[in-house]
């Protein structure tokens, strides 16, 4: 789950759960961090997300700009941690039956990316980690991500903090201290978790490591954010964070009436994507082999491949794929309130 969370029940509000000094952390006797053993991105689920099962696709291929998925954005925050030995960092994608496995970018030079499938069904987030990290060595630091998420900054900060601290767990949360789904582990951590059966990260296995006695720190990303990807506005807002769309073009009543015609510009459109002429296209991500009819207007949207916008279409706050719309009205020609 990624939605907003408080710290589990029980846990001990002490200087285990405040991140270290900037002091500390900026000590001129500070080491270079150690690249972590393993990163694991979890990409799967009991159930798709609602964004994922409209668009029939892996949240990790969507665009987030025009030469950037979000798989793309996580392995650049990935290359940041590495090369540092002139190893390539060991990056494992890890979906189920659920979810589709994402298409592998060409990835940064100091990455190689493993694309796995959960070895047994119905183990949670907690329980795929223990399932996939049983070869490390105890010791060993593992970063763990919930891939449908796009983080805005870097989580070296985090990795460094867990380094110096010496916790067992360092998770990241976002300046308003919601979860950031950004977790640097001690690999022995992950023995509390059952060999079978569910167990989820945030409420059963991070209390029982909390009631464990061992040192669970939060680490406050700086300069950025981590944006939840579950639903289409939540991509939607993403999509406006990367690209710097400060407001939003379309008024919040779901309706197309009074869109701008002259504020076009918060788009994303991918390479191979065909519009036609005085289609409208506003706060919405055009995936490559689409086609916008021509007069169309397609707001707070995503167009997936291979997906049609018939002339004349109205398009708002909808995942449209080959399959069609989720929200679709067709008026007729002329008719649209839309401004000029």
């Amino acid at each position: 789950m990624t939605t907003a969370h408080t710290p589990p029940r029980n846990t001990r509000h002490d200087r285990t759960w405040r991140p270290l000094s900037a002091a500390l952390l900026a000590g001129a006797n500070v080491e270079p961090v150690p690249a972590p053993a393993a990163i694991l991105v979890l990409a799967g689920g009991l159930r798709p997300s609602p964004l994922s099962a409209e668009c029939g696709r892996s949240v990790l291929d969507l665009p987030l700009a025009t030469d950037q998925t979000v798989l793309m954005c996580w392995l650049n925050r990935f290359a940041e941690l590495g090369g540092r030995d002139r190893s390539r960092l060991e990056v494992r994608i890890i979906h189920n039956q659920h979810t589709p496995a994402p298409a592998i970018p060409f990835p940064p030079a100091s990455i190689e990316v493993l694309i796995e499938r959960e070895s047994r069904d119905y183990r949670g987030p907690a329980g795929v980690a223990k399932d996939a990290c049983e070869r490390y060595d105890p010791e060993a630091t593992i970063i763990v991500v919930e891939g449908a998420r796009c983080v805005t900054c870097a989580i070296s900060g985090l990795v460094r903090e867990h380094a110096v601290s010496g916790a067992a767990i360092t998770v990241g949360c976002n300046p308003d201290r919601s979860p950031a789904g950004v977790y640097a582990v001690r690999r022995s951590s992950l023995d509390l978790v059952p060999g079978g059966g569910f167990m989820d990260l945030k409420e059963q296995w991070l209390s029982r490591v909390v009631a464990s006695g061992a040192s669970v720190r939060v680490h406050v990303l700086a300069n950025g954010l981590s944006i939840p990807l579950r639903t289409l506005d939540q991509y939607i807002a993403a999509v406006g964070e990367v690209n710097g769309w400060r407001a939003s073009s379309v008024h919040q009543d779901e309706s197309p009436d009074m869109c701008d015609r002259a504020r076009t510009s918060h788009t994303v459109l991918t390479p191979g994507a065909t519009v036609g002429d005085g289609a409208v296209l506003i706060d919405s991500v055009v995936m490559g082999g689409t086609t916008i009819g021509r007069g169309a207007i397609v707001a707070r949207s995503l167009v997936c491949e291979g997906a049609v916008v018939p002339a004349g279409a109205e398009i708002v706050g909808s995942v449209v794929t080959g399959r069609g719309a989720t929200r679709m009205l067709v008026r007729p020609r002329g008719t649209s309130k839309a401004k000029p």
